[in-house]
């Protein structure tokens, strides 16, 4: 071998020492950089599941506050006997008052 080939060969062994060693450096930043990107998207993603657990423990707190159906049915019916009952009472104070009525006006002409 001549000294030629010798310095080329050591050239490009540099060379290629050089090259690996950039890219090393390079995956050893992706490496890192991904793994902070990892992290951070864990805690983001923590922080939205808490606040959706907070949100779900409001619902569920406030659904706790309803009335269920069949009791808004049972209120409902009552409140709709009792205006029957209010109608019915009015209905008849209207007849007797209007009966009083008749009686005033022809009840005169009957006795003189």
């Amino acid at each position: 071998m001549d000294e030629n080939q010798t310095k080329a060969q050591i050239n490009i062994r540099d060379y290629l020492d050089l090259k690996f060693g950039e890219l090393e450096k390079r995956l050893e930043l992706r490496d890192r950089l991904t793994d902070k990107a990892l992290m951070k998207a864990e805690s983001t993603l923590a922080i939205r599941l808490e606040s959706m657990n907070e949100f779900r423990m409001q619902l569920k707190s406030q659904a706790g506050t309803f009335i269920t159906r069949e009791e808004f049915e049972i209120h409902m019916r009552r409140t709709e006997d009792k205006i029957a009952y209010l109608t019915k009472i009015i209905y008849i104070g209207i007849g007797a008052l209007a009966v009083v009525q008749l009686l005033i006006r022809y009840t005169p002409n009957l006795i003189g």
